[in-house]
């Protein structure tokens, strides 16, 4: 279509240079009545091949910036396409280092349990209260001082408490205080005043402790009666501590379930366990929560 446009105009360019230049204009000859409109019209022709001419350099002129947006388009276009198949590789390269972290984290995690001695001063039995820390077993109640000694310790400056805090005899704090160690790794205890004066909290006792080991960068050393620890599986942890009933049992969306044993016999003692058996994400597997609880 562009080489159809040159070619006719330059025979519209042609013949306007005839006309112009090559071909005489009449010669005036007062007894020739129709000279004036001869020349007229000739003048005529000429306007109407440079309009001609205009408008065939106006077509091209669009044709020529179509082709050029046309072209930029196309070079847009490639350009998004690269980037796209390189944001692509950029995501599979993500995603195979994170699958890659979560596979060593599983790792560590198994050889941890691995490696984990369990006491044989530690109880088959849950509703005995104890637990192992740091290879220590302890039984609760047990003294805030025996679980400092091993590492774990609370700032009160984090709950607002500043000049520390007085517990009353029988009182007790909710079980949402955090101790952590060193490496980051946490437990959650509750404190509870069992003398008979009043005391600051850190000169009392614990009356509850757990921990998780979902979303965290570092997981305490901890077993539970049984050598429950983290890792085990649902099979492990009903062969220690027995079947559940369904009532029992919380099943949450997010792939794991609460399992809460309490002593029939003594209802101030709960165990809590929570199991991954459905991680949609395949990070978690087996007990990943761990809490005790003695009322």
């Amino acid at each position: 279509m562009k080489k159809k446009l040159l070619v006719t105009l330059l025979a519209v360019s042609m013949t306007s240079a005839m006309l112009t230049g090559c071909l005489p204009k009449p010669t005036y000859n007062p007894e020739n009545d129709i000279v004036d409109e001869y020349n007229n019209d000739f003048e005529d022709e000429i306007d109407e091949l440079n309009d001609s001419m205009d408008e065939l350099n106006d077509e091209l002129e669009d044709m020529t910036t179509s082709e050029t947006d046309s072209k930029e388009s196309e070079e847009d276009t490639t350009e998004d396409k690269e980037d796209a198949i390189e944001e692509e590789n950029t995501d599979e390269t993500n995603e195979e280092e994170a699958d890659a972290s979560e596979q060593e984290e599983a790792k560590e995690d198994a050889d941890k349990k691995a490696d984990t001695t369990v006491s044989d001063e530690l109880s088959a039995n849950w509703a005995d209260l104890q637990f192992q820390l740091e290879g220590q077993v302890l039984t609760l109640p047990c003294d805030y001082k025996d679980i400092e000694a091993l590492g774990y310790s609370v700032d009160l400056s984090d709950y607002g408490y500043e000049n520390g805090y007085i517990l009353n005899p029988n009182d007790k704090t909710y079980s949402t205080i955090d101790l952590e160690n060193a490496e980051g790794a946490e437990i959650t205890v509750g404190f509870i005043n069992t003398g008979d004066e009043a005391k600051d909290i850190l000169e009392c006792q614990i009356w509850s402790i757990g921990s998780r080991t979902t979303y965290v960068d570092a997981v305490p050393d901890l077993v539970f009666p049984g050598g429950i620890t983290w890792g085990a599986t649902l099979e492990e942890v009903e062969a220690a501590y027995g079947t559940l009933d369904e009532e029992d049992i919380y099943t949450s969306d997010l792939g794991y379930k609460s399992y809460s044993y309490e002593d029939f016999e003594d209802n101030d003692k709960y165990l809590d366990v929570e199991i991954y058996t459905n991680d949609p994400d395949g990070k978690y597997e087996g007990v990943t929560g761990l809490e005790i609880k003695y009322y």
